[in-house]
């Protein structure tokens, strides 16, 4: 694939930007010159990158030392894997020095920008930073954005202090000199949102990158008030949370350009991307991705969490680890993964936004949500299950009001006649850190699929999205 941009402005950009990649050490242009083209087998590659993972991580960092004793990098094959823990963010959080590896080159200390505030603290280096980076770029450029074109993130900056204050200054400029800059609209208020789309027109990005739910909240706004800003973008691209059918047939007719999305985290790094087809496709060069139910292969058409050994990890390797979020399988087993464009399957959200029947089985959310705003036309709410016998509709005025006879039906249809289903209404929901909003919380389901029980960290993510002020009960 060639990554021409389409400008003079744009060319002199993508010059810039390799410049700024270079003298950061990443080699982010390097590997997307290297990317594989679509079809082509890299499975013996793929295997020796897990190897040299390995072996690095056996021989350097205490931590694995012990975990992959039984392990011989020199033979691994991808059945080893099964031999291989399941690493957990417990563990990640009890044992971050440990897996520590002390070598040269630049150190880097990231947080994740986790969905439910709980962030996970963790080392990475240039090379992750790079391999992200080139898989994001291949990712736009088959939707026909290339490296230099203009791009507008909308998402959280970060927290302000002086050193922050000072790092957003140098990025401002790169961003400027890039045409990548970052927009963080809250607090959320109309000023705010008319600035917004201020930035946008002045700006005519190629590509808008933000929250599904962020940009349903410029895109209400926009229909409230008859604002269309002809040719907003040439695509949209979503990430950081489940994007629905619905919001992406309502974003595209309000904001008149077609919506895709990408599947990853910060911690285990960019997954997945859908293609111009809007298939989900996965990056399979950096990576080995498991759909895996209590330490187990899920079956095909089983939900399972997705467990990630990412490649390229030397300076804290992730080596099986259970991500958190949860996916029905596709395929049997990771080593049918071995060439593009293998199909990624579609994230189900997390371990906690998953429902728990009458019955005591999971139930995926994704159809409830869909049948909500569907058949209420409300964009923003909250599912909240503390227990098998109940569940709490948290919705508010402004975002579409869901009624109790509605979320009766919609509810009891999926979970069973005998569950309680009580709606609650408030003001405004509480803004997370993250700046995502939580459509499902369910402690009793994160119980039953989690894989992370050592130290209960998995359950500090079930925490529901409050109201403000506290909701109070209709019907």
């Amino acid at each position: 694939m060639e990554y021409l941009p389409r400008s003079t402005a744009a060319r002199i950009r993508c010059q810039l930007l390799r410049l700024h990649e270079r003298l950061l050490g990443r080699d982010t242009f390097q590997l997307l010159d290297r990317l594989h083209p679509i079809g082509s087998d890299i499975s013996e590659t793929r295997l020796a990158a897990a190897r040299d993972l390995l072996r690095h991580a056996r021989s350097e960092i205490p931590f694995w030392q012990s975990r992959l004793k039984r392990i011989d990098p020199d033979v691994f094959t991808w059945d080893d894997l099964d031999s291989i823990p399941v690493l957990t963010r417990g563990e990640v959080v009890c044992h971050r020095e440990q897996m520590r590896w002390l070598g040269p080159g630049k150190e880097l200390v990231h947080k994740s920008g986790g969905t439910t505030d709980d962030n996970l603290t963790f080392y990475w280096g240039r090379q992750r930073q790079s391999w992200d980076r080139a898989t994001r770029m291949r990712g736009l450029a088959k939707l026909g954005i290339h490296p230099g074109d203009r791009v507008l993130h909308i998402w959280p900056r970060e927290p302000r202090s002086v050193a922050g204050r000072f790092r957003r200054g140098i990025r401002k400029l790169r961003d400027t000199v890039v045409a990548d800059p970052v927009v963080d609209p809250r607090p959320w208020t109309d000023a705010s949102l008319e600035r917004l789309l201020k930035v946008i027109d002045r700006f005519r990005p190629q590509a808008i990158i933000a929250y599904p739910s962020w940009l349903m909240r410029i895109a209400r706004f926009m229909e409230a008030r008859s604002r269309r800003i002809e040719g907003i973008a040439d695509i949209i691209l979503t990430c950081g949370e489940v994007l629905f059918d619905h919001q992406r047939t309502y974003l595209e007719e309000i904001m008149q350009a077609p919506v895709f999305q990408e599947y990853g985290s910060q911690d285990a790094g960019l997954i997945a991307h859908e293609d111009s087809d809007k298939v989900l496709r996965l990056n399979p060069e950096p990576m080995a991705i498991e759909i895996l139910r209590g330490g187990r292969r899920a079956e095909p058409g089983e939900l399972g969490e997705v467990v990630v050994t990412h490649f390229f990890t030397p300076r804290m390797p992730f080596i099986r680890y259970a991500t958190g979020d949860v996916a029905r399988a596709l395929h049997g087993d990771v080593s049918s993964l071995t060439s593009q464009p293998a199909i990624c399957p579609l994230p189900e959200g997390r371990t906690s936004d998953l429902l728990l029947s009458e019955l005591g089985e999971l139930v995926a959310t994704r159809p409830i949500i869909e049948s909500l705003m569907e058949t209420t036309g409300a964009t923003l709410f909250s599912l909240y299950q503390p227990n098998p016998e109940s569940i709490h509709v948290l919705c508010v005025p402004q975002s579409g009001v869901v009624s109790q006879a509605i979320a009766n039906e919609v509810l009891q249809s999926h979970l069973g006649k005998t569950v309680t289903v009580i709606v609650q209404q408030g003001e405004s929901f509480q803004e997370l850190r993250s700046g995502k909003h939580r459509f499902v919380c369910s402690p009793v389901a994160a119980s039953k699929i989690a894989h992370d029980t050592f130290s209960g960290q998995e359950l500090s993510r079930s925490w529901p999205q409050q109201l403000e002020p506290a909701g109070w009960h209709r019907g």
